[in-house]
């Protein structure tokens, strides 16, 4: 069976979309287990990406509150 020119177009199209889509999961969204419970090859990465879509999503006003008062937080406990 031969698909027709446009049916190719948009098979490719689809293929190009659904591959980008993996991509982008596997690199940004998943969590990758490690043996030692260490950092992966991608945890820079997925750090900064999770970082941005909190600053786009719940401003950048509360993603830096929430910092400071995790601050607090670790610097209270180490003084105990």
């Amino acid at each position: 069976m031969v698909l027709s020119q446009e049916a190719q177009r948009a098979w490719k199209l689809l293929s190009y979309i659904a591959c980008t889509g993996a991509g982008f999961q596997l690199l940004f969204r998943e969590e990758y287990r490690t043996y030692d419970n260490g950092e992966h090859v991608f945890t820079g990465i997925q750090s900064w990406y999770n970082k941005k879509v909190d600053e786009v999503l719940l401003g950048k006003d509360f993603v830096d509150q929430v910092k400071n008062a995790d601050k607090q937080k670790t610097s209270s406990s180490s003084e105990k």
